[in-house]
């Protein structure tokens, strides 16, 4: 429930929150609301300057651009009432520009691996670019200094959306931290999930927070020093369920030795975190199919076969087998031979 009460002065909404509860407040902004507030006098008289007394004088001006206007920017804090009534000091504010936010880019492409997911995506025509990239410039380059401190080129910032494939229905969760780069990677890999992610522009406007004399600015990624961020729409969401697809190493270094109670085999295991063991491959010729001796994986790196004839060679193979559902199987081991005594 949200009440206004007549003892505090200005815009305030109270809201009850449990403690150690998050509250999320959404402020619907109206025209009025984006009226500018004027702070003094507007009728004080400014000082006149000595060359108003010469209107014919014209004076030099140095040639640079003009500074980009600033957006209006409307300021939050918070704060706790107690029983009585009586609020306690107020947070540090939060700043936020209440300008047109940065295009989104289309919908990113998302691919993985067994280790990490890749999202990549193309630049939207309306990205803010850097004015001279320094991979671009030829040696030798002048020294400068510029007069006017330029705008901050876009950056990106990557969400997952926790499967809704909605921003707006669950609280994102940042992936990274802010960069320009338009490639992501995302390790925190669980199979069987399904993984929704967006890309927004975040633009940085307005002087430097510590400039600004304000508190830097909040959340995930603000940097101290960062100034107002201005965090565009999120891109049409690209979902994937992450399936295991990926089979385990082959082994390695299988020996086989023969005596009275048959062929004994034993292999180099594997270290794959999704093992779930290894099954053996015999057959009586070298270029002939084998087949699997063991349907279920074993856990040892050793197996006996006694199911044997003397005289015969017998060629095997071991492969291995993960824990995914139908399970992934390894390339085969080398074929090895062995006689039957």
């Amino acid at each position: 429930e949200v009440q206004d009460r007549d003892a505090v002065r200005g815009p305030v909404a109270y809201f009850e929150v449990a403690q150690g509860e998050a509250a999320t407040v959404v402020d619907r902004l109206t025209a009025d609301a984006l009226v500018p507030v004027v702070v003094g006098d507007p009728d004080e008289d400014e000082e006149e300057e000595d060359d108003e007394e010469d209107p014919g004088r014209i004076l030099p001006q140095p040639l640079v651009s003009p500074p980009a206007p600033r957006p209006p920017v409307r300021s939050y804090v918070a704060f706790a009432v107690s029983s009585r009534g009586r609020p306690n000091d107020p947070t540090a504010p939060v700043r936020a520009p209440l300008a047109a936010p940065p295009a989104p880019p289309g919908p990113p492409q998302v691919t993985y691996t067994a280790t990490a997911v890749q999202i990549a995506w193309e630049a939207p025509d309306t990205l803010r670019l850097p004015v001279q990239e320094e991979e671009e410039v030829e040696a030798p380059v002048l020294s400068s200094t510029p007069i006017l401190p330029g705008l901050a080129p876009s950056e990106y910032v990557v969400h997952e959306l926790a499967g809704s494939g909605d921003p707006d229905v669950v609280r994102p969760v940042q992936v990274g931290l802010p960069g320009r780069a338009e490639t992501r990677t995302d390790t925190a890999v669980e199979f069987g999930e399904t993984r929704c992610y967006a890309v927004r522009v975040l633009d940085r406007v307005g002087p430097p927070a510590a400039a600004a004399g304000a508190a830097p600015a909040a959340g995930p990624g603000a940097a101290a020093g960062s100034g107002l961020q201005l965090l565009g729409d999120a891109s049409p969401a690209t979902c994937v369920v992450l399936t295991d697809t990926f089979p385990p190493a082959a082994p390695t270094g299988l020996i086989t030795v023969a005596d009275a109670a048959g062929i004994s085999l034993v292999w180099d295991g594997v270290a794959d975190v999704d093992l779930a063991g290894y099954r053996v491959l015999r057959g009586t010729a070298p270029d002939a199919t084998l087949q699997t001796l063991t349907p279920e994986p074993l856990v040892r790196t050793a197996y006996q076969d006694t199911d044997v004839t003397a005289g015969v060679r017998y060629f095997y193979q071991v492969l291995a087998v993960d824990t995914a559902v139908p399970p992934n199987a390894s390339a085969p081991s080398e074929a090895v031979s062995e006689v039957a005594r």
